[in-house]
Parts: C-alpha cells; structure tokens; sequence
C-alpha cells in the first residue's frame, strides 16, 4: 500500500453487513474501524425493523455508536439481496465521491464483496475487512488490504471476547 497506518488520522469510512454479523461484537467492530483514523462515514445495512424482539436494542446500540441504519426491504427479494446491493452501492458512492477517505472498512464474510474490496484497492485506497470467523469467503479475505476476525458476543449485553480480536495483518489477508 501507502504506508498509511493505524491511528495517524486518516479518514475511514465504515460499512457493516447486519446479515453476515450475527452473534458479533458489533461495538468492538466500530472501536477497530476507529483505529485507522477519524470515522467519517458509518452505516450499517440489513432489516432491523422486523419481529425479532432482539432488533430493537441493536437498532439503539448501532445509533449510540453513530451508525446509520440502511433499513433493507423489497418485494420478492431474499433480504441478501436488497442488502448487498445497498452496501454496493454506497461503497462506490463513497469511493469515487469522498478521495479523502483513505481507508474503507467492511464487516462481511460475503464473497461478493471481493471486487468491491479489489476495486477500493485499485484506487490506492486501504481495504480493510472484519468477517465472522470460519464464515469469511476466502476470495474476500484475500483481497483485502488487511483481514480481521470480527470478535464475537460474549456473554451478557455487550460481551466480548475477553480481549481476543483476531487480529492477522498478513500481506494477503491469509488466516
């Protein structure tokens, strides 16, 4: 890359696939998106408005910490569907609008995320991807700039993993 390194204030923008982060640490995931630098830009993607008497604590946890919640829906479509396209999109929206975000970070295992990823790299751009661990496509992991373990929840409200993070800087993105 650039030399760009943790923590030196650069700017990052931060996306989170709620679909792929299930059981995840969704605090620890926005405190290592902060790491790289001054977060400039967070939301996070998926159907957060439903049935499931779990959503409505998270949709409050995820404000408290300053993302914006991208409600996914649509007629005949999987939610996958809805949400990846969403996330897609305002990947591309950030990349080519915002030059000064110099690191994009994306909590997802999902696979068709790696020419996004490759694509953030093509521009000169850190791709950083924080993915559930044994759930991250390989394809993503390597084309990454840096790969992550998202931590999982622990137990009670905000667990944790008792400070294992999974950190893996290798070249490739390799675990």
């Amino acid at each position: 890359m650039n030399g760009k390194r943790e923590g030196n204030g650069h700017k990052v923008a931060l996306f989170i696939d709620y679909p792929n982060g299930s059981g995840l640490d969704m605090e620890r995931m926005v405190d290592i998106a902060r790491r790289f630098g001054q977060l400039e830009s967070a939301w996070a993607y998926g159907r957060f408005y439903c049935k499931d008497y779990r959503l409505p604590q998270c949709v409050e946890d995820l404000r408290g910490l300053g993302v914006r919640l991208y409600h996914c829906t649509g007629p005949n479509l999987g939610t996958g569907d809805v949400t990846d396209a969403a996330m897609m999109y305002d990947i591309f929206r950030v990349l080519y609008e915002r030059p000064d975000i110099e690191t994009f970070v994306l909590c997802t295992g999902d696979g068709g995320f790696a020419n996004a990823v490759a694509g953030i790299r093509t521009l000169d751009r850190r791709a950083v991807v924080i993915g559930p661990p044994g759930r991250t496509a390989r394809g993503l992991r390597e084309a990454a700039s840096e790969f992550r373990k998202a931590p999982r929840l622990g137990k009670g409200k905000n667990g944790g993993n008792n400070g294992k993070n999974g950190h893996n800087k290798g070249k490739n993105g390799r675990s």
